[in-house]
């Protein structure tokens, strides 16, 4: 009988207990299922758009073409106005870190600064994913680091009355020729899925 009543009284001075540690557990498991959801570095395309406005999860969609027999599971979509008053942190922290792309006005960046975030090419290196009659931004080393991508954006990107330019981070390793580093060309792909985005809303 006394242990009984021992018992109630442990359980009536250290409810309080048994509802944090129920607390904890459930949350360890949702983040364990949030982890295991999502997608790891390797299995997805990062892209930083500056932009004030982009409807992300169209874009999202729209360019996860052809990765379905890939490791890649995602394309991943952030984006900052380039007209905030914090723009250059988000820049050197949000768009320059663990992206592969970065989509952008070239007044953001001083020409001959373009190699410090960006990898450059030439022309024969990227024909297999861009249409004929392309613009292109070439910085003062002659080589190419900007491919203008606004006609193929502007459904679902707010352009700003900008021409908008995709640049590789020069730290990505999903752009195959273009970088000793680079272990794929999932990011290369997705140039061509951004090129081919009008075509294929102009069939549908």
């Amino acid at each position: 009988m006394n242990s009984s009543r021992k018992f109630k009284a442990f359980l009536g001075f250290n409810w309080q207990w048994y509802l944090i540690i129920l607390l904890g557990v459930c949350l360890l498991f949702y983040y364990l299922f949030i982890s295991l959801r999502t997608p790891s570095f390797d299995e997805r395309i990062n892209i930083f758009v500056a932009s004030s406005n982009v409807e992300t999860d169209k874009l999202s969609e729209d360019l996860y073409v052809g990765f379905d027999d890939t490791p890649i599971k995602d394309v991943s979509i952030d984006f900052s106005s380039p007209n905030g008053a914090e723009f250059s942190i988000v820049f050197n922290t949000r768009a320059t870190v663990n992206t592969d792309i970065i989509i952008m006005n070239t007044n953001y960046i001083n020409p001959g600064d373009y190699d410090k975030f960006f990898v450059g090419f030439t022309e024969e290196k990227i024909a297999d994913y861009v249409p004929n009659g392309t613009d292109f931004y070439y910085d003062t080393d002659g080589l190419i680091y900007g491919i203008c991508v606004s006609n193929y954006l502007k459904d679902c990107v707010d352009l700003d009355g900008n021409e908008l330019y995709l640049f590789f981070n020069k730290n990505s390793e999903k752009i195959a020729e273009l970088s000793d580093k680079s272990n794929n060309n999932y990011a290369l792909i997705t140039l061509k899925n951004i090129c081919e985005r009008m075509v294929s809303d102009e069939k549908n």
